[in-house]
């Protein structure tokens, strides 16, 4: 990412296997220039659609997603489609590799809380939605009903047992100074014990 006249962009730059391309593409415009600012932006690769799934979050607050097939050049990027019509926060990908093709898992942060003075401290909660390749569907409450100061989400790619999502949560108590966070757990499937 740059910033180019204050304005945060996000570039690619192609890879071939042993040289990089001289031409940088112009991916996202209007990203957040805020250091420390949560996860604004992800990449999954699925390896057998050789496809490329982006989904980043605008200095807006704004969702977007867009993906990317072989051979990767500029005009090989979809348009960039906004997902929500409400302020975000965060965006991780993940991808359901049970699935052909796979699917496509997104975990964003619907904005609660923002400090326009300090975009860092910025919450709300988290939710999750899966792309099967053509449509997307409802978002649904991953975060705990009532709490709204959930941050730093993380996924693992599924295998066959759903996707594990972790994050932390407020404990709404302060000790030292500084804020109690628990760790949390949730998934898209059952755990299961793979013997």
């Amino acid at each position: 990412m740059m910033t180019v006249n204050g304005v945060g962009k996000l570039y690619g730059r192609l890879f071939d296997g042993k040289n990089w391309s001289s031409e940088d593409y112009e991916l996202a415009s209007n990203m957040s220039t805020w250091r420390g600012t949560d996860r604004r932006m992800c990449a999954v690769f699925d390896r057998s659609s050789k496809i490329i799934h982006l989904a980043y979050v605008d200095g807006d607050g704004g969702l977007w997603y867009r993906n990317a097939k072989s051979p990767y050049h500029a005009e090989d990027w979809s348009s960039p489609v906004k997902l929500q019509p409400f302020k975000t926060f965060t965006a991780v990908l993940s991808l359901d590799t049970s699935c052909k093709p796979a699917h496509v898992y997104l975990l964003f942060g619907k904005t609660i809380f923002e400090n326009e003075n300090d975009l860092r401290s910025t919450y709300g909660e988290l939710y999750i939605q899966r792309f099967d390749g053509e449509t997307w569907s409802e978002p649904i409450l991953v975060s705990e009903p009532g709490t709204s100061e959930n941050w730093y989400p993380n996924m693992n790619e599924d295998l066959c047992y759903g996707i594990g999502i972790l994050y932390l949560k407020g404990a709404g108590k302060i000790q030292k100074g500084k804020p109690e966070l628990d760790i949390m757990f949730a998934s898209t499937g059952s755990p299961k014990i793979i013997p």
